[in-house]
């Protein structure tokens, strides 16, 4: 069976307490002391006073991420603007301004003369990221403190603002210096620009880079426009050469004929060449190339025209007339093409400039924007210089009181001693260090004083619990005499103990237990009784046997003989029906120890009681060993090799851990099937709980 047990916390936190209660009289007296020196520091220590005051100062904030103010060399020349509030409390903290005011105070009234040297003590802090700051003096004069915290900011309002007017008028004069030489170092520049542009032929026009560029690629798309009209004539130019000289030179003429076709060709030809080099006129010159051109071939036309007869005779060969168009489209080819190249070449000149040009421009375009960058950085630097001349001469001619009180010096109080300070600290003191010392003692006891230290030592879960005294016996024991009753209450932790023991038969059935414990006076006879009681009460035929050979206690406590018992089972001068006595309780038969003769270590262990022990669980349900300690003597561990199932009783504060350790190390290597633990004298419920 497994019994379920508490959470680890739990435990813990139950164990923590009853460790505390346990040791209260550690704790009371630890708490005591640590009070009674809280109460006495009280009274040691010498009275001081707080007095503050709040006022706003002009100056930066110490927000996250802000940038330093040495990133900027100037920034320091705009006077209270720009401290850091850090800054000013070192300022306001100095020994210097403290000094300055003590000494206004008691020129002012002498009787407030400081007790100690370091009195009056004054701290200043900033309240969140604003400007506001509040400044504590602490003294053990009250009204000392007071008035200093009400002279601190007058002092130092005076201080800023003498420091704030040193530092406009240099920063004025500076900045002048500054400004008159950044002048001229931007006029040195531009004239520098104005001698590079002259001598490299720039112009002043900002976008002459781009203006180069553009006519550059104007440039290239003319020229690759010439190339290709050049190209088309000289395709043309083939095409007519190859068709004009596969014409025949003369081909048969007409008997008589009017030649009238032919002459309106060449008026044709005529007309169309006027029209071409009117058109040519409107865009060339009358010497252009192109003109010449189609002049020339006018006239050849007209010439033909001239010399062309009125008739022709068809009876003979003539001259070929289409040999004379092709020449002439051939003439005018050669002449388009020779235009077309003119063109070309005149478009590739003008490329080859503009490429010169831009290449140049680049050339100079490094030392060009250089100029121009120190001129714009100079004009930069020249009106910041000027802007920062504005602000100060604002500043020095503003009038602006760099520290603003908003709260007056507060009456002073009382901050040390403070009694329920120091007595809550001492309290809490107190409190942890009885802890410490209870844990520590705790640690280094080795008593078995809670359930849960017993069940890890044991690695077995607990049975039950059993009150102090719950086992009442008769004081005038005789023959014949029977126990008393039990309580109601130690009757049902014997219940509980019984249903766990039955719960952990169901998985291995067991016929048989011996109940033992570390130590003597630890109550295992009780529990061993009373369980065997228990067990008979729930319809088993339960015989309890007393083990315990050396001190036997069963025969008292049922009012039986000691004779015939277990020791004359195991010599054979008895059986088992004449050892076996009948109680007053149904179901339950008690054997004694016996005469004692046997020898402990032959006895328990040998072949004689292992056959005796399989008599017994075959006559009986169960059979319970009421065994002697496992220390000092061996007839437990002996008598733990033969029965089913241990049960180990455990006494709080009367076991100790090593030596349970130990039992329990030994029947573990006697291979003991430990049941459970079972806690006695433990006031877990009280005895009249219901």
């Amino acid at each position: 069976m497994e019994v379920i047990r508490t959470n680890q916390s739990e435990t813990s936190f139950r164990e923590f307490f009853d460790t505390l209660k346990r040791q209260r009289w550690v704790l009371i007296g630890t708490m005591g002391i640590a009070m009674g020196l809280g109460f006495a520091s009280t009274k040691l220590i010498e009275p001081t006073y707080q007095s503050s005051t709040v006022m706003i100062v002009a100056g930066r904030t110490n927000a996250p991420n802000q940038p330093s103010a040495n990133a900027d060399p100037l920034r320091s020349l705009t006077g209270q603007s720009l401290e850091d509030i850090s800054t000013q409390l070192e300022q306001i903290q100095s020994a210097n301004l403290i000094g300055d005011v003590l000494t206004e105070v008691l020129q002012a009234n002498p009787s407030l003369q400081p007790k100690t040297a370091g009195d009056p003590q004054v701290s200043a802090r900033q309240v969140g990221l604003t400007t506001v700051i509040e400044v504590t003096v602490t003294s053990s004069v009250p009204e000392l403190a007071q008035k200093v915290a009400d002279a601190v900011p007058i002092s130092f309002r005076s201080a800023v603002k003498k420091k704030n007017g040193d530092e406009l008028d240099r920063g004025i004069s500076y900045l002048d210096s500054q400004k008159t030489t950044e002048e001229a170092k931007l006029k040195q520049a531009q004239q520098r620009l104005q001698l590079f542009r002259t001598s490299k032929g720039l112009s002043p026009s900002p976008t002459e880079g781009s203006d180069r560029a553009g006519a550059k690629l104007r440039a290239e798309q003319d020229y690759n426009m010439a190339v290709g009209e050049y190209e088309a004539a000289l395709k043309e130019l083939a095409v007519l050469q190859s068709t004009r000289k596969g014409l025949p030179e003369l081909v048969p003429a007409p008997v008589i004929e009017n030649n009238l076709q032919n002459r309106d060709v060449l008026n044709q030809q005529i007309a169309q060449l006027k029209g071409e080099r009117d058109s040519l006129l409107e865009t060339f010159q009358p010497d252009a190339l192109e003109v010449k051109a189609v002049e020339a071939r006018l006239k050849n036309q007209e010439q033909r025209l001239k010399d062309l007869p009125l008739t022709v005779n068809n009876q003979r060969k003539i001259r070929n007339q289409d040999i004379s168009f092709y020449d002439n489209a051939i003439a005018k080819s050669n002449a388009d093409l020779a235009a077309a190249q003119a063109r070309m070449l005149s478009r590739q000149s003008f490329l080859e400039e503009a490429s010169r040009r831009v290449q140049d421009f680049n050339s100079l375009k490094k030392d060009l924007e250089k100029m121009l960058l120190d001129i714009d950085t100079g004009i930069a630097k020249v009106q910041n210089l000027d802007g920062r001349l504005t602000e100060l001469n604002l500043l020095r001619n503003a009038v602006k009181d760099p520290v603003t009180v908003i709260s007056a010096a507060k009456p002073p109080k009382q901050n040390k001693p403070n009694p329920p300070l120091y007595m809550g600290i001492s309290v809490v003191f107190g409190l942890l260090g009885a802890v410490a010392i209870i844990v520590v003692k705790d640690r280094l006891e080795d008593r078995v004083t809670t359930i849960d230290q017993a069940c890890r030592i044991a690695n077995v879960p607990t049975l039950g619990y059993v009150p102090p005294r719950a086992f009442a016996k008769s004081r005038n024991r005789a023959k014949g005499k029977r126990m008393l009753a039990l309580p109601a209450r130690t009757l049902e932790n014997y219940r509980i103990v019984r249903s766990n023991v039955l719960f952990s038969g169901r998985d291995e059935p067991f016929q048989s237990m011996m109940v033992t414990s570390t130590g003597p006076a630890e109550g295992k006879s009780e529990v061993a009784t009373n369980l065997a009681i228990s067990m008979a009460g729930a319809g088993k035929r339960v015989l309890l046997i007393d083990a315990n050979l050396h001190r036997p206690d069963l025969h008292n406590r049922f009012g039986f003989s000691q004779s015939p018992g277990l020791s004359d089972l195991l010599l054979g001068t008895a059986e088992i029906e004449e050892a076996a006595h009948s109680t007053d309780f149904q179901n339950l038969s008690v054997i004694t120890a016996g005469t004692g003769s046997t020898s402990i270590g032959d006895g328990l262990g040998s072949e004689e009681m292992r056959r005796l022990y399989q008599r017994l669980v075959s006559a009986y349900d169960l059979v319970v060993f009421d065994t002697p300690p496992m220390l000092p003597r061996s007839d437990a561990l002996t008598l733990s090799s033969v029965v089913d199932t241990v049960v180990y009783v455990v006494k709080p504060g009367g076991t100790t851990k090593t030596l349970m350790r130990y039992c329990i190390e030994l029947l573990q290597h006697a291979h003991a099937r430990l049941l459970g633990v079972v806690f006695t004298n433990t006031d877990f419920y009280a005895e009249d709980a219901a």
